[in-house]
């Protein structure tokens, strides 16, 4: 399925503040890299000292493996460092941060927001948001449709998708988003393939949506999804996020189309 870069309705809007935080977390998370950095350079000294120069085969390997590590680190830390010059409207011509802004702004979304909160369960809380354009599938082959029904070739209308990732969350092995249809953002039926089960212990007592830990059935995207987390690569974030939404799997072990209420069929 092919995603237009340039949407013919125009970019998305980014106000200040979204932009403010996107900045702050790839500065956070390029200080965590360089943090690692040195730590991986002071456990390879430790190594080269007299006392265990001549070591084992398993000390070879680690050696090798740190010096992998740190090249991928250091090549991850020189883009993040990336944050100055130009301004966001000229950014695809002149790189650097204002160019990754661009790459934001030309995603298939209407807009971009933050929303802060401090949840009583989790602290503070600092959520970016972006609303998708409207989102549509077809289905060529036969399966389960809207009255859990066997059709085949069925157009459905998803309408637009409220997408969150909390900035927390990115730098760490724990990727933290939400998928939320516009026209009923508390649903817990969200998509074919990511929903929220209240019967899970951590949900239970939990009233807002953004404190409700969501259950997903990644496919192919789970290793893309979560290593963009760690990168803090907010654009390709937020498009593989949109790729996932546009993800048709209708013998998906989370959701079938008859349990997804917002969806609707419409003329091919």
């Amino acid at each position: 399925m092919s995603i237009k870069l340039a949407p013919k309705e125009g970019f998305a809007e980014v106000p200040d503040d979204v932009i403010d935080k996107i900045k702050e977390i790839r500065m956070n998370r390029a200080k965590q890299i360089a943090a690692s950095i040195n730590e991986l350079k002071l456990e390879k000294t430790r190594m080269l000292t007299p006392a265990t120069v001549g070591g084992t085969r398993q000390d070879s390997y680690r050696m090798n493996q740190i010096d992998a590590e740190i090249k991928g680190l250091q090549t991850t830390f020189m883009t993040l460092k990336q944050t100055g010059g130009g301004s966001v409207l000229d950014g695809a011509k002149r790189g650097g941060f204002s160019g990754i802004m661009m790459r934001l702004r030309r995603l298939p979304f209407d807009k971009f927001y933050l929303k802060s909160r401090v949840s009583q369960h989790s602290g503070q809380q600092d959520w970016i948001f972006g609303l998708t354009r409207e989102i549509e599938w077809t289905i060529e082959g036969m399966h389960r449709g809207r009255t859990g029904a066997r059709v085949s070739g069925v157009k459905y209308a998803l309408g637009k998708y409220y997408i969150a990732i909390l900035a927390q969350a990115v730098g760490t092995h724990n990727p933290t988003f939400h998928l939320m249809p516009e026209s009923d953002p508390t649903t817990l039926q969200r998509h074919m393939h990511h929903h929220v089960d209240m019967g899970l212990s951590g949900n239970q007592g939990r009233t807002n949506p953004l404190d409700w830990a969501a259950a997903n059935c990644y496919g192919s995207f789970g290793p893309a999804i979560k290593g963009t987390f760690i990168n803090a690569d907010i654009p390709e974030l937020f498009r593989m996020l949109y790729l996932f939404t546009q993800a048709m799997n209708p013998d998906s072990p989370l959701l079938e189309i008859a349990q997804l209420p917002h969806i609707r069929e419409v003329a091919p």
